[in-house]
């Protein structure tokens, strides 16, 4: 295995575990801090929106220079330090307030969206091991997930800033070992947009805004839907953890699924998948079956993540791998603040099952209209509708 390849392993581990920490348990301890209903949406809903504009910026960037480590390093380093500030203010007693928190969080969203994009664009140089590699990120959040469910208590501020810290400061560590620059292609600004005038790559982007709409009801509201049905947190630790499980499993198989399947295929398949998880998420009331249906988070995240990651490989040119990459990034992070707007007050108004059950909704919504994108490729004779209109 190549250094660059190892490092970026490394990478993926130490900065999901990082989010392992961050995203099942921020909702609770924002929860402890007193921040509930609208004013939790407004600040969860920062990590989307600035996550529009971030990795945007950075992938243009990435493409217009040929840049790669050293903008991850940048990023890591942008992301880190609110949380050193948290940090400290929870070490030396100070109460962590909304007004503290909402210009905090929102630097660290502005810099977390280009530590998952412009790794991924790393990653997908070599495509055939892109689901073996970033694999090793799900088993740093699976990691520190079941860890902090033990060992972190809400109510202690400083816990939770201080392991997310510890995590992004590897994240920029291990940036430092990977290639500060992509190997060098033709560039043409031209290009950098192209993809916006394709109506098969808009209709794509639209079924990734509706698939992340739907999803993020789990990174929102699943903890604290689990903890209505009694579920403590070590339990919750454990329900993340057997989804992060199976997504590493469907990680790791993705190549020979990837191989009998087209991409926009995979994609319709698992937001279908989504529509059924989250349908049952809100009828379900026992926690043992709750935890039953947790390895459906293989198929209603991981599949369709890699998939369309495939998909986008296959059709942005080389040379703006980076930009269409980073146009996906913008889709789906306009679907998580979509979202966030709508599950944070439906949950503090109506809880989990009205929540789901709209997650549900949107789900299948987006799984219908990728699935007309696949029928129109097959229609059009076309074995793979990456390739419905000439990308270079």
């Amino acid at each position: 295995m190549a250094p660059s390849r190892a490092h970026l392993r490394v990478y993926y581990f130490v900065f999901f575990s990082a989010l392992g920490v961050y995203n099942p348990f921020f909702p609770t301890w924002l929860e402890a801090r007193g921040i509930t209903g609208m004013r939790m949406s407004t600040i969860t809903v920062l990590n989307p929106i600035l996550g529009i504009v971030g990795p945007l910026a950075f992938g243009v960037v990435a493409d217009l220079f040929g840049l790669r480590g050293s903008l991850l390093r940048i990023a890591a380093a942008g992301a880190l330090l609110p949380f050193v500030a948290l940090s400290a203010l929870a070490l030396v007693g100070r109460q962590v307030t909304y007004g503290a928190l909402l210009p905090l969080i929102a630097v660290f969203a502005f810099f977390r969206g280009p530590l998952v994009s412009m790794a991924d664009v790393t990653a997908l140089e070599d495509p055939a091991s892109y689901g073996r590699t970033r694999l090793f990120g799900s088993a740093g959040f699976l990691a520190s997930a079941v860890v902090a469910g033990f060992v972190l208590s809400p109510k202690d501020a400083a816990a939770l800033p201080v392991a997310v810290g510890l995590g992004l400061s590897g994240a920029f560590l291990a940036a430092r070992k990977l290639p500060a620059k992509a190997p060098p292609r033709t560039q043409s600004s031209e290009d950098a947009f192209s993809l916006l005038l394709k109506p098969d790559y808009l209709v794509f982007l639209l079924g990734a805004l509706l698939w992340y709409a739907s999803h993020v009801s789990y990174d929102l509201c699943f903890s604290l839907h689990a903890r209505d049905l009694g579920a403590s947190p070590s339990f919750i630790g454990i329900l993340w953890a057997v989804g992060v499980l199976a997504e590493i499993w469907l990680m790791s198989a993705f190549h020979q699924l990837g191989s009998k399947r087209s991409p926009v295929e995979l994609v319709a398949l698992g937001l279908g998948a989504a529509a059924i998880r989250f349908s049952l998420v809100s009828v379900v009331r026992s926690l043992p079956v709750l935890l039953i249906l947790q390895p459906l988070h293989a198929l209603s995240f991981a599949l369709v993540w890699t998939a369309a990651l495939e998909h986008v490989r296959r059709r942005a040119p080389a040379r703006v791998l980076a930009t269409g990459q980073s146009l996906f990034s913008v889709a789906t992070c306009l679907g998580s603040a979509t979202g966030m707007l709508t599950w944070g007050p439906l949950y503090a108004r109506s809880g989990g099952p009205a929540v789901f059950s709209g997650a549900a909704g949107v789900a299948a919504l987006g799984s219908i209209t990728v699935a007309g994108l696949a029928w129109h490729a097959r229609r059009a004779g076309l074995a793979d509708p990456g390739r419905v209109l000439p990308a270079e």
